[in-house]
């Protein structure tokens, strides 16, 4: 069944088309400094499927699915002149020692605090992260304490001779990736910790 309304016309509004703009004027920044001759103007192909007024997709035979398309031409004027200054940003926000507080639209801010609320803890809107940087770190810790298990229950089963010898060799590789697996889980929440009480 076809929707009832028309569809609007393409156009670049919208809050999310604002990301395919910034992209193109960061394409013609990058090739700028390359040292090539870029115009200001750029297009977008945009390609729609059509259902308005069409009742499905099969034809007369039945066994066979057609879809028709709608490509449009979007122009659009790049305007460049932000990018080395939010580059500058992006670069002294990485090198900072605290995590920046989060905007007031961030979802990355919403799951947090879901989390914390969850957990029975104050917010982390604005910093704040030391609860979480622990739930973390222990969470790895007993990642890691499963592993460690599974490589227990590994080495014993290979001692006791339970898999054909021609596996045993595949069994025991699959053993040693495993204890590095643990020793990674290990060792990235002990970064975790030490990170959070430097930053302390």
């Amino acid at each position: 069944m076809s929707p009832k309304k028309e569809p609007k016309e393409i156009n670049l509004e919208g809050r999310w088309k604002q990301g395919y703009k910034r992209q193109i004027e960061m394409y013609q920044w990058i090739l700028r400094r390359k040292g090539f001759q870029v115009n200001d103007i750029g297009y977008f192909v945009y390609v729609d499927g059509q259902h308005y007024g069409i009742d499905g997709m099969l034809d007369d035979t039945e066994n066979q699915a057609n879809m028709s398309f709608k490509a449009t031409l979007l122009t659009y004027r790049g305007d460049d002149s932000w990018v080395a200054d939010a580059l500058q940003n992006i670069h002294a926000v990485l090198n900072q020692t605290h995590c920046p507080n989060h905007g007031p639209d961030c979802e990355h801010a919403r799951f947090f605090d879901g989390v914390s609320e969850a957990m029975g803890e104050s917010g982390v809107m604005n910093g704040g992260n030391q609860q979480m940087t622990e739930f973390i770190s222990s969470d790895l810790k007993a990642a890691a304490d499963r592993v460690a298990e599974a490589c227990q229950k590994l080495q014993q089963s290979l001692s006791e001779r339970k898999y054909l010898e021609s596996d045993s060799e595949l069994i025991d590789f699959l053993r040693v990736q495993l204890q590095g697996g643990e020793d990674q889980l290990r060792s990235i929440a002990e970064d975790v910790s030490n990170r959070d009480s430097a930053d302390d």
